[in-house]
């Protein structure tokens, strides 16, 4: 087919509000695209198409298409601007288009990363969460480090670690007495703690309190 002859032969709008608009070319739906921007670029029934026309057609409607899948995932769950990307991009949007998207929705407010990360981390504190496993968290889940530190430092202000831990050792231990020698018992409630996200020193100071105050040999 001669590129330079296609047509746009309907225009129909869709969406619930009518704000998205269906681009019909040669009969054909071609894509469908943010009614706003079908007006700037000037959409009518029987204006023929160029081959760049065609091309800026297609990349208005992946872009409605970014910001349509964006805006349903940020409603039914709070999402960090990496985690929107990389779901874009999952889903077959452009990477340049996916960075885009979320850089708009950024700048609308629709995305906050540090809300994100204060959200996240009152989370997982409520589930006893220790440092590191906030910090490997929040990487996952695309938080800027510089954000992720000022966020981890702000909940843990005034809050003593080792003793957290030493409480968390000494439920442990009492959960395991009777199913094992003090060695299994020590090993398991130091995993336990590794998995809560204590760093090894803490975890060891702990482990070995709450079996010396449980009356077990501390042999770790």
């Amino acid at each position: 087919m001669d590129h330079a002859s296609e047509q746009i032969t309907a225009l129909r709008l869709s969406g619930r509000s009518g704000d998205r608009l269906r681009v019909f070319v040669d009969g054909v739906e071609l894509c469908k695209i943010d009614a706003l921007r079908a007006h700037e670029l000037d959409l009518r029934v029987g204006r023929d198409l160029t081959p760049e026309q065609r091309q800026d057609l297609l990349i208005a409607g992946e872009q409605t298409r970014a910001s349509d899948l964006a805006l349903r995932w940020i409603a039914a769950h709070s999402r960090t601007r990496v985690e929107i990307e990389r779901r874009l991009v999952a889903r077959g949007i452009a990477g340049d288009i996916a960075r885009q998207t979320s850089e708009r929705l950024v700048a609308a407010g629709l995305i906050d990363d540090r809300r994100h990360a204060r959200a996240m981390i009152d989370t997982l504190r409520r589930r006893g969460a220790g440092k590191r496993l906030l910090e490997h968290k929040l990487r996952s889940a695309g938080i800027d480090n510089a954000i992720a530190r000022a966020e981890i430092e702000r909940a843990l202000e005034g809050v003593d670690l080792a003793d957290e831990a030493l409480e968390c050792a000494r439920s442990r231990v009492r959960a395991l007495r009777g199913r094992g020698g003090a060695r299994t018992i020590a090993r398991r409630t130091s995993a336990h703690l590794a998995r809560r996200g204590y760093d090894p020193h803490t975890c060891h100071d702990a482990v070995r309190r709450a079996l010396g105050e449980a009356d077990l040999e501390p042999d770790v």
